[in-house]
């Protein structure tokens, strides 16, 4: 993982360049546009979120509206970012205009949290989730894409107000439920019961992994992937050095993890993913959080 680190670290030097080298913010409807030079730790006693939405899709489409529970964060365009403080706790974040996209976090006072829009047009359809992202991520991939921050203003603030007023009377009651939800399915063991797995590197065939499935199991000492009753690798959790986010392979939308960790003092690395579909992402946040739990930058 040297490499990466490297990659990092040039990555947030980049990002903390005198403020006078960079553009002039920009006011849009809403919110304004500044580069990123540099993104502050919370207050005390809280954490800091960033939302970070990719350039998926080829045409410009209107901003997300961004909300944790029910308060407005913010205006999210294509290639931007938005930077909020989170108090700790359990917490929904969600978009707003009739998205699907959500995620359950638990958030620790002073812990620092990264999420990515990810979104494609299939069939002319919207299509999005959010996942979760190391933090050195925002790096790397704000600086590949000429991302910038996006601070909503009062104009902002009241076109989410709005849009909170269509959401149904017992919104209140469905979240408190679906808090509990989440906060029983993070409960350890965390279990997948089909998912694939590839080590890095891999030789296996191209889409080979997608007829070998077998089963997750993340405890309080390791990860395991299970196939047909044999053990192919089990993690200690000691070992686990990096958790990050790893895109998708062979044309299918669900996430991977990447989990690097040490093996007999080398660097080894290997890969995860639920196999359906519906459940991936939800399944692939629930591995995230739970694998980078101790380590340094979480």
């Amino acid at each position: 993982m040297g490499t990466r680190a490297a990659v990092c670290a040039a990555a947030l030097l980049m990002l903390g360049l005198s403020g006078a080298a960079l553009a002039a913010p920009k006011q849009e409807d809403g919110y304004m546009l500044r580069d990123t030079t540099e993104l502050p730790p919370p207050a005390a006693g809280m954490a800091r979120l960033v939302i970070a939405r990719d350039m998926r899709v080829l045409e410009v489409l209107r901003e997300e509206y961004v909300f944790c529970d029910r308060t407005p964060l913010g205006l999210l365009a294509q290639r931007t970012a938005i930077a909020v403080e989170v108090p700790p706790g359990w917490h929904r974040v969600w978009l707003g205009r009739g998205r699907t996209a959500s995620v359950w976090m638990e958030f620790v006072a002073d812990g620092r949290y990264l999420l990515r829009l990810r979104e494609q047009m299939v069939a002319g359809a919207w299509r999005g989730d959010l996942v979760r992202e190391s933090g050195a991520g925002y790096a790397e991939f704000a600086l590949g894409r000429g991302m910038q921050l996006a601070v909503m203003d009062a104009r902002g603030a009241e076109k989410l107000k709005k849009d909170l007023g269509r959401a149904p009377s017992n919104a209140a009651q469905k979240d408190s439920t679906a808090r509990a939800q989440a906060m029983a399915r993070a409960a350890l063991p965390v279990v997948i019961q089909e998912a694939w797995y590839l080590p890095i590197p891999s030789d296996a065939p191209p889409n080979q992994w997608q007829t070998h499935t077998g089963t997750v199991t993340v405890d309080d000492k390791s990860l395991r992937f299970v196939r047909a009753d044999t053990l192919v690798i089990e993690i200690p959790r000691a070992s686990i050095t990096d958790v990050y986010f790893g895109a998708q392979k062979g044309g299918t939308e669900n996430p991977w993890v990447k989990v690097s960790y040490k093996e007999n003092g080398e660097e080894r690395g290997a890969t995860f993913a639920d196999a359906v579909t519906f459940t991936s992402t939800d399944n692939y946040n629930r591995l995230f959080a739970e694998l980078v739990k101790g380590l340094p930058g979480h």
